[in-house]
């Protein structure tokens, strides 16, 4: 039994109470001698006090006991402070129990707080009274503060910011600019909100999506300027092919102008040389659409004479087909057939 010692102890002087108290009785009615019946008295109020001391000491050092768990103190030595061993025992068991709990909710604590200090996501806990709580490294990096006492305190990197938290629903992104020593980053902050004991949390995470948005950029880059050279290509290959056609038609094998050139080859070479000027403005014309092209200009459609494009179509390819021997011949029965 855990309370033994002190129950044989508190039993004894119960006894003793009850012997002492009987037999002064007994002294005092039945004999003469009430001399000695008080003295039997006397010595029943000591036992009397002796036995209240006792008990007193024990709940006092109880008492104690239960201050010190409640103040997180386990200083003192409770070995062998109680009468009953089994009794210390058990709060000496109590003690270490209480101490291995606390140590273990200190270290998980630590774990804790070291984890969400060294995560890169910037990370603030807010109550309901828009108090700060909770704040990692990152946060503080972010808002250059090393003390972040409520919402409005976070006004420095973007004035807008307490307003854009408390209109933030739960689990909702949003894109936000922050101004750190002069230059702009773009973050995501989403809101998530947790209940403890009646109390509701709200937890900001601010995302750094800077080098998200710089490789996305470089990524459209690199396709503008895949765009960039294929357009390019379209208009230098049959500008040279044109070239080539025309300076073929003008000059022989041996560099020297041709003295005769009849209708169809001047038709030919008028043609080369409107297709080389056509695709010469339009070179030039991407290029400019290209320095604008944040300023993409509204479409002009024109009517196109059908029978001329494909005559042009034909005349960027007439090389490679005289190169495997195709012969092709148009023929359009109604030369004003439009397309737009």
């Amino acid at each position: 039994m855990i309370f033994k010692k002190f129950w044989y102890i508190a039993i004894f002087y119960l006894v003793g109470i009850m012997i002492l108290t009987g037999i002064g009785v007994y002294i005092l009615f039945n004999t003469y001698f009430w001399l000695t019946a008080f003295w039997v008295f006397i010595m029943d109020l000591i036992l009397t006090v002796v036995f209240f001391n006792f008990i007193g000491k024990e709940h006092k050092k109880l008492a104690h006991f239960l201050v010190s768990v409640d103040q997180n103190d386990f200083t003192p030595p409770y070995s062998k402070s109680f009468q009953d061993l089994n009794l210390n025992s058990a709060f000496e068991h109590l003690s270490r129990v209480i101490v291995s709990l606390r140590d273990e909710a200190q270290i998980n604590f630590q774990y804790l707080q070291n984890v969400v200090n060294n995560i890169s996501v910037a990370v603030l806990c807010v109550d309901k009274d828009d108090k700060i709580i909770l704040s990692n490294n990152s946060a503080k990096r972010l808002f250059q503060k090393n003390i972040l006492r409520d919402i409005n305190s976070l006004k420095g990197s973007n004035s807008d910011l307490p307003d854009i938290l408390m209109q933030l629903g739960n689990s909702e992104k949003k894109l936000i600019k922050f101004n750190i020593n002069g230059e702009l980053f773009n973050y995501t902050i989403q809101q998530a909100m947790f209940k403890i004991q009646n109390n509701v949390f709200r937890l900001f995470s601010f995302h750094n999506i800077q080098s998200e948005l710089e490789q996305k950029e470089l990524e459209s880059w690199q396709k503008l300027t895949r765009v960039m050279a294929h357009e390019i290509m379209n208009s230098s290959i049959p500008i040279s092919n044109l070239s080539g056609i025309v300076y073929k038609k003008l000059f022989d094998k041996n560099d020297q102008l041709l003295r005769k050139i009849d209708g169809d080859q001047m038709n030919d070479i008028k043609e080369g040389l409107q297709t080389i000027e056509s695709r010469s403005k339009g070179l030039v014309n991407f290029v400019q659409a290209t320095r604008n092209f944040t300023k993409m200009p509204i479409p002009d459609l024109e009517e196109v004479n059908l029978s001329d494009l494909i005559r042009k179509v034909l005349l960027l390819l007439n090389q490679k087909m005289a190169e495997k021997s195709i012969d092709l011949e148009m023929s359009v029965s109604n030369q004003e057939f439009d397309i737009d």
